[in-house]
């Protein structure tokens, strides 16, 4: 810096030396203090160029660092996006393999029961249309499977799968889906529909996944030769489905993890079947993507109520 400002340091050393010895030639004094001002004017100018320079330097820097800072954000919200993805990807494989294994037990169930000869001639045709029946389930299943990939929607309600239907259909359709698990463990199926002829527009699809899932774990958590009871109604703008099972009930902590991605509960099932800790999740996930709820009612020993509010479309009676 002193190197830079060699001359005008000279300059001014000059005029303090003359100042000191009291010099009594004004013109010098004079010409002097006329070097240093025209010095000072070309140092001024020479600050305010380089702070000039400084200035667009560190705007530069600035805008540098904040486009740094900018691509840094997205290379992260881009790996969150990516590690979401991957998490999103693991879990519609599991949901989608725990769902697939319950058509796939129900055609296990039926085939044994004919393969044990412990059925009468003409239930023959009736077994085989519900292994039909579980195939076309297990087939739908992965054709949503293919549709989720392609969507990146894994719960995405289609208008397609919106049906008119009466309760009394809801019932029936809710009673067919755990039969052959029943069957194979004597389990007795109540159920009960009020107003049965109320009409309504709901997604069929996901209220079938919905109910195939309580009344597959309460069928896997019930003793041989127990009863499970379900009631269909309506509730305001909502399809009411109470599935109660005569099981071993939950105890808080179990009540804490119900609806916990692949958590296992303490209760087990009763008949040797494998539980994922998959289907409650489940029932959550598509209940709050569509702005239904669901809750339970237990005690411990004596079995277990769920409660569920569906949305749908009711039609005027």
């Amino acid at each position: 810096m002193n190197a830079l400002f060699k001359r005008e340091l000279s300059l001014v050393g000059e005029v303090e030396k003359s100042l000191a010895e009291q010099v009594s030639d004004p013109d010098k004094v004079q010409s002097d203090f006329q070097q240093l001002s025209i010095s000072y004017r070309e140092l001024l100018a020479t600050v305010m160029k380089l702070t000039s320079i400084s200035d667009a330097l560190q705007f530069k820097l600035r805008k540098a660092k904040a486009d740094l800072s900018q691509s840094v954000e997205e290379v992260q919200r881009l790996n969150r996006s990516l590690k979401a993805l991957n998490q999103e990807k693991n879990e519609i494989l599991a949901l989608t393999a725990h769902d697939l294994r319950s058509p796939l037990s129900g055609v296990q169930g039926l085939a044994e029961l004919i393969a044990a000869g412990d059925i009468e001639p003409e239930e023959s045709g009736v077994f085989a249309g519900e292994i039909v029946t579980s195939a076309n389930e297990m087939l739908s299943m992965v054709s949503q499977l293919l549709e989720v990939y392609r969507t990146d929607s894994p719960l995405r309600a289609s208008e397609e799968n919106w049906q008119t239907l009466t309760l009394a259909d809801l019932l029936g359709l809710v009673e067919d889906m755990p039969r052959p698990h029943a069957a194979r463990k004597r389990i007795l199926l109540h159920g009960e529909c009020i107003n049965p002829e109320q009409e309504l527009y709901i997604e069929g699809g996901l209220f079938s996944r919905v109910a195939d899932n309580l009344l597959s774990n309460a069928v896997k958590f019930s003793s041989p030769g127990k009863s499970v009871y379900l009631k269909i109604y309506r509730e305001g703008d909502a399809v009411a489905l109470e599935v109660r099972d005569n099981g071993p009930g939950l105890s808080e902590s179990d009540r804490k993890k119900l609806f916990m991605k692949a958590e296992t509960l303490s209760p087990r099932p009763t008949g040797g079947e494998i539980s994922a800790g998959l289907g409650l999740t489940i029932v959550h996930r598509i209940l709050k993507h569509l702005g239904g709820r669901i809750w339970c009612e237990r005690v411990l020993g004596e079995g277990t109520t769920f409660h569920v509010r569906f949305p749908a479309n009711f039609r005027k009676s």
